[in-house]
């Protein structure tokens, strides 16, 4: 991430935010609507089945966690990006383990898992 703020000549900070919340987001957003219209365009030309509903539920999941995402962590950056480690530690000690593991683990497998999902069920209508 520093080599992409001095890239963009931004701070840290900015570039985190940016990348890690707004473009993540918006990523996730237009795969889910892709897998969710599809789905919903199957439940209406060949009727309601559980594979289309629960693709249909997780794109919605989806939207619902970007849409609060945005609320949430909206601009100014420097106050998002503070804001965003604030959640990420509270939900460590929580769970009782590191700011870096819940970051790792929201920002980088969730985030695939939730796109290879939305992959899959794309390819699979």
């Amino acid at each position: 991430m520093e080599w992409l703020a001095k890239v963009f000549s931004t701070t840290y900070v900015n570039i985190c935010v940016v990348f890690n919340l707004y473009v993540q987001g918006v990523v996730l957003a237009i795969f889910a609507l892709w897998a969710g219209v599809q789905a919903v365009w199957n439940i209406s030309c060949f009727g309601f089945n559980m594979k289309n509903c629960c693709a249909s539920l997780f794109a919605v999941l989806q939207l619902a966690i970007v849409a609060i995402s945005c609320v949430r962590y909206w601009p100014p950056l420097r106050k998002a990006f503070f804001l965003c480690v604030d959640d990420l530690r509270n939900l460590a000690a929580f769970c009782n383990t590191t700011y870096e593991v819940v970051n790792i683990v929201i920002f980088v497998i969730l985030y695939l898992l939730f796109i290879g999902l939305d992959i899959y069920i794309i390819k699979s209508m």
